[in-house]
C-alpha cells in the first residue's frame, strides 16, 4: 500500500541528489521513491503506471501547491525497500515498482524498474540501487 505518511529509510552508498519539478496538488513523502511522468516530466510518487520512470528517493516530505513550481529533492544510491516476495535468486536483477515503498522481483503491469537487487535480506525486504540511470536497464 503505498506510503500515507514520511518513512525511514535505510540507505547506503548515495552517490547523488537531484530536484525535479512536481505535479501539481500531489504529496510526496520522505523516504519513498519518485518517479518522473516520461510524458509531463514532473514528479509525483511512484506507481505502477504506465510511461514513468524512478528517479530517485524522496530526501523529506513536499506538498506541492495546485498551481505547482513545488521541487523535490531525491537521492540515488541503495535503500533498503519493502518488498511483495523476492528471493535470494533475485540478486543482480531488476525489480519493479509496486507502490511508492515496495518493490517485487515480478512486473505488476507496466514495467515501471525500481532499480536493481543488490541484497536479499528476507522476502519481504532488499537492498535495491535505486537510480535515475536505471531506466537504462
Amino acid at each position: 500500500m503505498a506510503a500515507s505518511a514520511d518513512r525511514f529509510c535505510d540507505k547506503q552508498n548515495i552517490f547523488g541528489k537531484k530536484a525535479y519539478l512536481m505535479k501539481a496538488s500531489t504529496t510526496i513523502y520522505a523516504g519513498t521513491m519518485v518517479m518522473v511522468d516520461a510524458t509531463t516530466g514532473l514528479a509525483e510518487p511512484a506507481a505502477d503506471t504506465a510511461n514513468c520512470h524512478v528517479m530517485g528517493v524522496a530526501c523529506k516530505q513536499v506538498t506541492s501547491g495546485a498551481t505547482g513550481n513545488y521541487y523535490i529533492e531525491v537521492e540515488y544510491g541503495e535503500f533498503l525497500m519493502n518488498a511483495s516476495s523476492i528471493t535470494q535468486g533475485g540478486v543482480g536483477d531488476k525489480m519493479y515498482v509496486v507502490d511508492d515503498q515496495t518493490i517485487d522481483e515480478t512486473s505488476p503491469a507496466n514495467n515501471v524498474v525500481a532499480g536493481v537487487l543488490t541484497e536479499y535480506v528476507s522476502a519481504t525486504k532488499g537492498w535495491v540501487l535505486v537510480s535515475p540511470y536505471n531506466t537504462a536497464i
